[in-house]
């Protein structure tokens, strides 16, 4: 994020309006705050992962498989397995170094 605090460059309009920088593939929308002085440029970039971010979808599960694990831990049947666990932890790990 880039802030602008050249006087020169100060706009006195408040509303946002949409410009664009140098880079054609870089689109940016500037909006002056009446307090402070200075601007706030978002990237299109920024905007698309905000929404994205704002859009998540939740992640599936298997609610008889939930259930069954509540049951199983209020039994006090459930096993834990340390080495499984490691070895997740450890592939979600690497995967998260690696990017894959």
């Amino acid at each position: 994020m880039k802030i602008n605090t050249d006087v020169r460059a100060l706009n006195t309009d408040t509303s946002p309006a949409q410009k664009t920088t140098g880079n054609p593939a870089v689109k940016t929308t500037s909006a002056t705050p009446a307090i402070g002085g200075g601007s706030v440029n978002i990237s299109e970039a920024s905007r698309a992962l905000q929404s994205a971010g704002a859009s998540h979808v939740e992640a599936p599960f298997d609610a008889k498989r939930v259930e069954a694990i509540k049951s199983a831990i209020s039994s006090g049947h459930f096993k834990v397995d340390p080495e499984r666990i490691a070895d997740k932890v450890l592939d979600s790990a690497s995967q998260l170094l690696v990017g894959s």
